[in-house]
C-alpha cells in the first residue's frame, strides 16, 4: 500500500513539471523556460564611447624680436597687434580685422654682414628678408638738364658735366658724391641697362650715398657734349669734391661699379664699401618694411563692424611713423662726409 502511494506521488510530480517549464517554449535554447537549458540570448553590447581626442597644444608665443623698434605687443588675435619678426608693433597672425603676421627685415638698422668669398672683391651680404625688401626700394633719380652758364633760361651755353659738378650751385646738389646718368629713354638697350642696375641690391644700397642725376641726352644741344657721350647709356661718377672718378658704359649689373665705389666711399666717408653698403641696406630694407606695415594697418584702422577707430591699430601706426623718422635720421647720419672730403684734391 505504501509503495502504491509512492508511485502516485511520482506520477503527480511528473505531470506537474511541464506546466511550470513549458518545454521548448519561450526561453530560447534547447530546454526553454527558466528551469533549464541555455539562458536567453542577450542583445549586442553597446560600443564603448570613443576617447576624447587630445586638445592641440597651445602655439608657442613669439620670441623676442631680433630687430629694433618699439616694444612688441602680445601675440596676434582679435585686433591686438602681435610681435613682428623685425621688432616694432607688427600685427599678429590672429583673426578678426588684424593684419596677418608677415616677415620683416631683420636686424633693424644693424649691418647685413660682409661676404668673404674668394676671387674678386668681397660683396656685402644681406639676409633673405633684407634682400626681399630692398627689391621694393626705388632709386631716387632726379631728372634734370645740363645747366647753362652766362645766362638764364634758354640763353647761355650748356656746361660740361665736370663744370656743372664743380659749380655746386648749378644743380643745387647736396654735399655728397654724385652719379650722373646720360641716356636715351627711347632706346631699349639704355632702359634695359637702367632696369638691370636698379635691381642690383648692392647698387641700390650704395646709390643712397650719392646725388643721382638723370639726363636725357636728347635735351643736350651742344654737339661736342653729345659727341663725348657716345651711343651707350653712361654713368659718370664724381667724388664729393667734384673730381671725376670714372664713366661706366652700358652696365648690366652693379659689378662694374665696385672698384669705383671702393675709392669713393673710402675717400668721402672713411669707410669700406662693404660696410657702407651693408649699413645702408639694413636701413633701407627696414624703411621699406615699415612703410608697407603703415599702409596695411591703415586699411583696417576703422572696424568694419562698429565703424569706429581701432585704438590699438591707431597706436601701432603712430609707433611705425615714429620709427620711420628714426630710420630717416639714421640714414642722414650714414651719409655724413668725413672731415675734409669736400676740399680734398681740389
Amino acid at each position: 500500500m505504501k509503495t502504491l502511494y509512492t508511485l502516485i506521488a511520482v506520477l503527480a510530480l511528473a505531470l506537474a513539471l511541464p506546466a511550470q517549464g513549458g518545454g521548448n517554449s519561450g526561453g530560447g535554447g534547447s530546454s526553454g523556460g527558466y528551469g533549464g537549458g541555455c539562458a536567453p540570448a542577450s542583445g549586442p553590447a553597446p560600443a564603448p564611447a570613443p576617447a576624447p581626442s587630445p586638445s592641440p597644444a597651445p602655439a608657442p608665443g613669439p620670441g623676442p624680436a631680433p630687430g629694433g623698434g618699439s616694444t612688441p605687443g602680445p601675440s596676434g588675435g582679435g585686433t591686438t597687434p602681435g610681435a613682428g619678426p623685425g621688432g616694432g608693433t607688427t600685427p599678429g597672425s590672429g583673426g578678426g580685422t588684424t593684419p596677418g603676421n608677415r616677415g620683416g627685415a631683420r636686424g633693424g638698422t644693424g649691418r647685413g654682414g660682409v661676404g668673404r668669398g674668394r676671387g674678386g672683391p668681397r660683396k656685402a651680404k644681406f639676409s633673405s628678408e633684407q634682400a626681399f625688401w630692398l627689391g621694393a626700394v626705388t632709386l631716387p633719380w632726379e631728372g634734370t638738364f645740363l645747366p647753362k652758364s652766362g645766362g638764364e633760361g634758354y640763353e647761355g651755353r650748356e656746361m660740361a658735366l665736370e663744370q656743372a659738378i664743380k659749380n655746386r650751385k648749378a644743380w643745387k646738389i647736396k654735399d655728397r658724391p654724385t652719379i650722373v646718368l646720360l641716356y636715351d629713354p627711347s632706346k631699349k638697350d639704355h632702359m634695359k641697362s637702367l632696369s638691370k642696375v636698379s635691381k642690383d641690391r648692392s647698387f641700390v644700397s650704395a646709390s643712397h650715398y650719392f646725388n643721382l642725376l638723370r639726363i636725357d641726352v636728347r635735351t643736350i644741344n651742344d654737339r661736342k657734349v653729345r659727341k663725348g657721350i657716345g651711343k651707350d647709356a653712361m654713368y659718370v661718377l664724381f667724388q664729393a669734391n667734384g673730381d671725376r672718378v670714372a664713366a661706366v658704359k652700358k652696365p648690366m649689373s652693379g659689378k662694374p661699379f665696385t672698384k669705383h665705389f671702393d675709392k669713393i666711399m673710402l675717400s668721402d666717408f672713411g669707410k669700406s664699401r662693404q660696410k657702407c653698403i651693408a649699413s645702408m641696406g639694413a636701413v633701407l630694407a627696414r624703411e621699406a618694411w615699415v612703410e608697407d606695415e603703415i599702409k596695411r594697418h591703415e586699411t583696417v584702422l576703422i572696424d568694419p563692424l562698429s565703424g569706429k577707430v581701432q585704438e590699438n591699430i591707431k597706436k601701432a601706426i603712430a609707433d611705425y611713423r615714429k620709427e620711420l623718422k628714426d630710420l630717416k635720421l639714421h640714414q642722414d647720419i650714414l651719409v655724413r662726409l668725413r672731415q675734409g672730403a669736400l676740399t680734398a684734391s681740389r
